[in-house]
């Protein structure tokens, strides 16, 4: 029995991540999104929003440089359609993500997935200050080229399907789902 608890804990110590094998990673990404599909049903999002500029903060452990897992968040400003003087707007999105590298050759390359928390705000002075949250999901995927032993940069693209669950300042109509394409820049700085 003896034996066996220390062959358990000598297995466990080779799967833990060691400081050799296990780097913390934080992130900087800039975008322009585009959003589809209705903030509610009879709604399309291309009524109101035409884009968003996203800035994202990613953050994480990279084990092997094969496997990465974190949080992010982000925060950009809504650029409404014109039809609407003086309105504002603004994204703010926080969740988990899992991304994978190939090994060796393609090492470069990365993808993975997302899911987490949306909310778009659109205000006009005076009249409305409506706040939508509800859940996201997606893949993601970009191409690094490495500028120093610690630093990369590179394009990225993200696709992301989510629903509205809840809306502030007004009543929220039949659920639908809505769609947003993102292409941008990523830093990486390894820790």
């Amino acid at each position: 029995m003896r034996k066996l608890v220390v062959a358990a804990v000598a297995a466990l110590a080779f799967l833990a991540p060691s400081s050799a094998r296990a780097i913390g990673f934080l992130g900087a990404r800039v975008g322009y999104a585009m959003p589809s599909g209705s903030s509610e049903e009879g709604k399309a999002m291309k009524d109101s929003i035409s884009s968003n500029v996203p800035v994202q903060i990613d953050a994480g452990l990279s084990m092997l440089n094969i496997l990465s897992v974190g949080a992010y968040g982000s925060y950009g400003p809504t650029q409404v359609k014109s039809t609407c003087t003086s309105c504002t707007g603004s994204e703010i999105r926080a969740g988990l993500q899992l991304n994978l590298r190939p090994p060796l050759v393609l090492k470069s390359l990365w993808g993975g997935v997302f899911a987490g928390w949306q909310q778009q705000s659109l205000k006009k002075s005076g009249f409305f200050d409506v706040k939508y949250s509800g859940w996201e999901t997606g893949l993601q995927a970009g191409w690094d080229f490495s500028l120093l032993p610690l630093i990369s940069f590179g394009p990225f693209a993200s696709y992301s399907i989510a629903q509205f669950t809840s809306i502030s300042g007004a009543t929220l109509g039949t659920k639908a789902q809505h769609q947003q394409l993102t292409l941008g820049i990523r830093a990486l700085f390894d820790l």
